[in-house]
């Protein structure tokens, strides 16, 4: 059973002007440079993201971020979110709940990589089968998938994946330092990352401390393991801009209407156990899931969405 409030879709705010932010009697207030004031509620935001280095922001605003538990996301100036603002607690079992999450022992680690795993890799499929390309290899390698992933198979299932994703661009290759249309992946997956940070923290869970992803460095881990099968679905959408507008692939700065585009990820209809859902309310409901699955020691618990076709 959820509740209203859990499955409440949040409105993201997108700032890409100069502008002076401030809150009265609890509405997000944007004043641009030439004087022009609007206002916004802030009982329903989701998240607010700042894409203009000319943004100036008050601490009463930051305060009633952190207790409608909205997430701040400020972008560098490449347009990519670069910094994330969190609230410290965001359900009223957070103590007990992130001391289950820590006392996890490894062998339900394990079970519940494996099950992120899989789930990564059917969406995968489903992606390439959407647009009829091979996606056999992928069914059956999700399958496979064992405790812990131990015989690698998300590397080998992400290399043949990419090959196909899009056979249009000669030679695409994934990474996050590469040429275009890498510029619109790495915005979306930080999309994806700010919003699983923000569920997570809502359900009483704590980012810091991550299933599989375990880098000192990185301080979001449990963030990127919850979002790994929701990839695709980010994926998928970079594939509907590129038939829409080939040149975007060649295209090193985001434009304001890609960005826009990019951010209706948010919004996505997906399938989640039988359901018709928007993306944001399917990465609510895992994060929902994975407490369950921490509070019961039950991997089968934890459940996601998956592409429609």
């Amino acid at each position: 059973m959820y509740s209203a409030k859990l499955l409440m879709i949040g409105k993201t705010y997108y700032i890409e002007n100069p502008a002076y932010l401030n809150v009265e009697l609890d509405q997000l207030v944007i004043r641009q440079t030439e004087g022009s004031k609007e206002t916004r509620p802030l009982d329903d935001a989701g998240m607010l993201i700042i894409d203009h280095h000319q943004v100036t922001l008050t601490s009463p605003l930051l305060q009633i971020l952190s207790q409608n538990q909205v997430g701040l996301v400020v972008c560098n100036q490449k347009h990519l979110p670069c910094g994330i603002w969190l609230p410290l607690s965001g359900h009223i079992q957070t103590g007990g709940r992130s001391r289950t999450q820590l006392e996890s022992k490894k062998p339900l680690n394990k079970q519940l990589w494996q099950v992120i795993v899989r789930a990564k890799i059917i969406n995968q499929g489903s992606a390439l089968k959407k647009r009829k390309r091979p996606s056999a290899i992928l069914e059956k390698l999700s399958l496979a998938i064992r405790s812990g992933d131990t015989t690698n198979g998300e590397a080998t299932a992400a290399a043949y994946y990419w090959k196909n994703w899009c056979p249009e661009i000669e030679d695409f290759r994934r990474d996050p330092e590469g040429e275009p249309p890498n510029n619109l992946l790495n915005f979306g997956y930080a999309v994806l990352r700010s919003m699983a940070a923000r569920y997570l923290i809502g359900s009483g869970l704590w980012p810091v401390y991550g299933i599989f992803h375990r880098n000192q460095y990185n301080h979001l881990p449990l963030a990127d393991d919850i979002m790994e099968p929701f990839r695709p679905f980010l994926d998928d959408l970079v594939l509907d801009i590129l038939e829409e507008n080939p040149q975007v692939a060649l295209d090193y700065s985001l434009s304001k209407e890609v960005r826009s585009r990019l951010l209706t990820i948010l919004v996505r209809d997906v399938s989640f156990q039988g359901n018709t859902r928007p993306l944001q309310v399917a990465m609510q409901l895992s994060c929902a899931a994975l407490v369950r699955a921490y509070e019961e020691k039950s991997p089968s618990l934890l459940h996601f969405p998956t592409i429609i076709i």
